[in-house]
This record gives structure tokens, C-alpha cells and sequence, in this order.
């Protein structure tokens, strides 16, 4: 009767330990189904879209592209990789910049 006993409460820790897999890999496959949902539904939506409406999604890419990439090019050059040659320099400027306070102009 003991190994009875025993053996029913080792099936029921294996089975409840199995309940707890299965609940972990049923939140597991809900979490990364959420980033396909949406995906699939911005798909959908730009399969589904008029001539016009595609027109307009080019237009704003387009202006995204120039604003991001092009303006930076030109007009925020890398300050700290022209003015210093190491790692080691940038680091000391940066942690210079941000521990000192600025003086006053007087």
C-alpha cells in the first residue's frame, strides 16, 4: 500500500509538472504570436490600400529618409571622432562635459 502511495504521488508531481510545461508553453506561443498579429495586420492593410493612399506612404518614407539620414550627413557631423583620436579621449570629454559644470561667461 505504501509503494502505492508513493507511486500515485510521484505520477501526480510528474502530471502536475507537465500542467505547468504545457501553461508555460501556451503563454510562451501566446507572447510571440502578438508580433505576428500585428504584422500580419499592417501587411493586410497595406496590401488593401488605394493607389492614393500608397502615393502618400512614399511620400512620407521618402521625407523620413531625407530628415534621418541625409540632414545628419550634412549638418551633424561625428564631433567627438574629428576632434579626438582614441576611445580613451572621447570618454574623458564626454565624462568632462557632464561632471563640470559650465562656467559663466563673465
Amino acid at each position: 500500500m505504501i509503494i502505492i502511495k508513493r507511486l500515485g504521488s510521484l505520477f501526480i508531481d510528474q502530471y502536475s509538472n507537465l500542467i505547468v510545461l504545457v501553461r508555460m508553453n501556451n503563454i510562451l506561443y501566446k507572447l510571440l504570436s502578438v508580433p505576428k498579429s500585428i504584422w500580419n495586420f499592417y501587411a493586410q492593410g497595406f496590401k488593401n490600400q488605394s493607389k492614393w493612399s500608397r502615393q502618400v506612404w512614399l511620400l512620407i518614407a521618402i521625407k523620413l529618409f531625407i530628415m534621418f539620414f541625409v540632414l545628419k550627413l550634412f549638418f551633424f557631423p561625428n564631433f567627438l571622432k574629428t576632434k579626438y583620436d582614441n576611445d580613451q579621449e572621447r570618454s574623458d570629454y564626454v565624462i568632462d562635459q557632464l561632471t563640470n559644470p559650465k562656467k559663466s561667461l563673465e
